[in-house]
């Protein structure tokens, strides 16, 4: 529904990378909903940083 590409994955610490392109405010409302996160999921800090070149493939997220 944010009209976003990208992708996400499991790191080996617990920790989940999401890479995402698309119109920043459409950026900003995915990370305010990645800091809330599923019911049984904890999330204890969401950090943001520019992704420098091309995110593949990935996926629609809609």
């Amino acid at each position: 529904s944010l009209g976003l590409h990208g992708w996400a994955r499991n790191l080996d610490d617990g920790d989940v990378e999401v890479v995402v392109a698309g119109a920043a405010a459409m950026v900003d409302a995915l990370a305010e909903r990645l800091r809330e996160g599923p019911p049984s999921a904890r999330v204890e800090r969401l950090v943001r940083l520019p992704h420098e070149g091309d995110i593949g493939a990935g996926f629609l997220i809609g």
